[in-house]
């Protein structure tokens, strides 16, 4: 009998350990299915923060691509300018060039037309000279365009030849052998100038070699006379006989 007691002791004692045991492994498996449950909550947040950082990776990849093609245009253009910028200095140093050797071309012309000028035994003489030189003030200023310069220098050479074509015949008053003469001048365009007293007594031509009047023969006043109503439209067409070239002065 009292081994049977001593026997149900013993298994109520094991069965007390026993449940024991087994809250103990019960409190684990919670403790690690929380744990796993932690887990696999944090393991979704991470995944998501990874498709999240790998989408903004993808759109900063993209903007620097973009960015480094903009960067690389830039690159371009700048160098595209650069040798634009280097072709207008040469096509401006060439063009200044082309500017100074008009200037001296038309200079030349100018002072050319002033020679032929002082040539001549017009009366206009300073007149003209002075519209010369202040077309080769014209010619020297900067700010005028070439074309316009170049316009108007044709047009100064324009006048003089037809001041040339054109004979025509006015009252004057000239020097010939250091005596103060009046009568008419008739200039022949720019072949020759003839000069007669309205008495027929005197006549002269201009010499261009000594720039001044010098005698001819008498005989020639009669002819400017007739050459000057002629060009005066006072007489029906004639001919008129006049020395032109190679002069011998009286």
């Amino acid at each position: 009998m009292n081994k049977i007691i001593v026997m149900l002791c013993v298994m109520i004692a094991g069965s007390a350990a026993f449940a024991a045991d087994a809250d103990k492994i019960l409190d684990l498996q919670k403790d690690i299915h929380d744990k796993k449950s932690g887990f696999y909550s944090e393991n979704e947040k991470w995944q998501e923060e990874k498709i999240n950082l790998e989408q903004q990776y993808i759109h900063l990849k993209r903007a620097i691509a973009e960015k480094e093609a903009y960067l690389n245009s830039l690159k371009t253009s700048a160098a595209e300018l650069k040798a634009e910028a280097e072709r207008s200095r040469t096509r401006i140093a060439e063009g200044q060039k082309l500017k100074t050797g008009l200037e001296t071309a038309l200079s030349y012309l100018l002072e050319k037309l002033g020679r032929e000028v002082t040539s001549g035994d017009d009366a206009a003489v300073e007149e003209r000279l002075e519209r010369i030189e202040n077309l080769t003030a014209f010619v020297a200023a900067p700010d005028v365009l070439p074309s316009e310069k170049v316009r108007r220098v044709m047009e100064a050479y324009k006048v003089e030849a037809d001041m040339s074509r054109y004979a025509e015949i006015r009252n004057t008053s000239i020097t010939v052998g250091g005596e103060q003469l009046n009568g008419y001048l008739l200039r022949a365009g720019a072949l020759a100038s003839f000069f007669t007293t309205p008495d027929g007594t005197t006549a002269a031509f201009y010499n261009p070699s000594s720039k001044q009047f010098e005698k001819l023969d008498s005989k020639y006043s009669e002819e400017v006379i007739i050459a000057g109503e002629l060009v005066n439209r006072k007489r029906m067409p004639a001919l008129v006989t006049l020395p032109v070239g190679r002069i011998e002065a009286q």
